[in-house]
């Protein structure tokens, strides 16, 4: 459901949304569904013939999505103080796992859904909260990286 559904249909759906929501940061427990995501092939050119003509997207249930950018939000405010020392609150790492533990996708094919798998690596291509863990997981291999380059052990690489 994208922004615009959601907006039309908030004076209906939007106490269930909020509720979900509150219910998720008391628990630190997400309903397997609202974990699912739906791959559709998006053709790159007209008629593609092969794998490599298409582009996977992957479309996030919209409480997933709701709850993704709310953590995104106040990571991205308090991501500059962290990074130096690498300190989550456990209520933050609690929900980040929640978000990705068991997730599920099943592709879209020929307007058809394949059986369901579990994302077992990475994190999800539409997902908010994805870039900015992306940002903490490189902090520990840069600093690792800057360390053993300091120590004279990495020798860096001319190129052209």
């Amino acid at each position: 459901m994208g922004p615009e559904v959601l907006r039309l249909l908030w004076p209906v759906i939007g106490g269930q949304y909020y509720e979900a929501v509150l219910e998720f940061w008391r628990s630190g427990n997400l309903l397997p569904f609202f974990k699912d995501g739906l791959i559709f092939l998006l053709p790159k050119v007209p008629n593609p013939e092969v794998i490599a003509q298409w582009r996977p997207i992957t479309l996030l249930n919209a409480i997933y999505k709701v709850i993704a950018k709310l953590m995104a939000a106040r990571l991205a405010v308090v991501l500059p103080s962290i990074t130096p020392r690498l300190g989550f609150p456990v209520e933050f790492i609690r929900a980040a796992r929640a978000l990705q533990e068991g997730a599920q996708s099943r592709i879209l094919l020929n307007g058809r859904l394949l059986s369901p798998f579990t994302i077992g690596k990475g994190v999800r291509q539409g997902c908010p909260l994805s870039p900015l863990l992306y940002v903490i997981a490189s902090i520990p291999i840069i600093n690792g990286l800057k360390g053993e380059n300091q120590r004279g052990r990495i020798r860096p690489v001319m190129l052209g």
